[in-house]
Formats: structure tokens, sequence, C-alpha cells
């Protein structure tokens, strides 16, 4: 379903005018309930797609992979370019995808105590962890090692500000 994802989003940019920018949220939420594809004799739409089998967002039973984030395209900057993925190696490649994603987009400053993340981060929030220092923990084990290292020294101070962009 991640390639059913991209590809949809994909042909319906080129095809019909999907929204460009992630700042308004009322297109993007129409986009994304009104894309849709035929899958056997049922119709899934994006927002079916991302929210209720990808994230399961729609059954209490299943949870989250948040490194599928990292293997969904919207089409525009903050999300990463499409790429397709394979049944053998899924494990293997959603890693690879969430490492480079990571590790180009996350900085760290340690003079201001700031980390700055994708917004994707921000979006997605519950999805990686409830708290500030658990969405760090969850990040540092996918960066380089030098960036990996400064964010554990930063999580140790009292202060952190987490900035997202």
């Amino acid at each position: 379903f991640i390639n059913i994802f991209n590809v949809l989003v994909l042909q319906a940019r080129i095809t019909s005018k999907a929204p460009v920018s992630d700042a308004h949220i009322v297109p993007r939420c129409s986009f994304f309930r009104n894309t849709s594809y035929q899958v056997g004799k049922y119709f899934y739409s994006l927002d079916d797609v991302c929210r209720g089998i990808l994230r399961a967002k729609k059954c209490i039973f299943l949870q989250c992979d948040a490194r599928v984030h990292f293997a969904l395209s919207y089409g525009t900057p903050a999300t990463p370019p499409p790429r397709v993925f394979t049944p053998e190696n899924l494990e293997r490649e959603l890693e690879a995808a969430t490492r480079k994603f990571c590790s180009e987009r996350v900085r760290v400053d340690m003079a201001q105590g700031e980390v700055t993340l994708p917004v994707i981060f921000d979006w997605y929030r519950k999805d990686f962890s409830s708290s500030p220092v658990g969405l760090l923990n969850w990040v540092a084990p996918r960066l380089p090692t030098s960036l990996a290292n400064q964010l554990s020294q930063l999580s140790q101070r009292k202060e952190i500000k987490i900035t997202f962009e």
C-alpha cells in the first residue's frame, strides 16, 4: 500500500490540481479524502490508505510503524521523494528511508540548545512519542553517530527547544 499511495499522489499531481503547499490544511484534507483508486472491488482514498491502513488509526488493535512517514511522498518539499518499496526488503527499506530523511533534515544547535526536526514529526507527533524527550529518543538512533551524540548530550539538559520546519 505504500507504493499505491505514492503512485496515486503522483498521478493526482499530474492529472489534477493537487495542493502544492503543506500550509493550507483544507485543500490538503479534501485532496486526501477525494483522491482514490479502486483495488479489487473496494475504493481506497489517500486518507484511507494513509490513516486506515498504513498508520493503523482506524483499527484499535494495530500500532503504527512510524517509519512509514518516511516512505510516503505527498509531493511536497516537507515529505520524502517517492520511491518503490518491496515486500521482501520492507524492513530494511523503511529503516533506510527513515535514516536518510532524518540525517538530511534534523539539525542540532548545541549553543542554542535547540533541535530542529522535519515538520512530519509535528504532524504525526503521537505516532513517534507522547513526550518531547521520547521524540528525541526515537530520532537519535536513526541519525549519524556525531549528530546522535549531540542530540544525546542536548537531551540531558533541563531546557531543550524543539522546532519543526
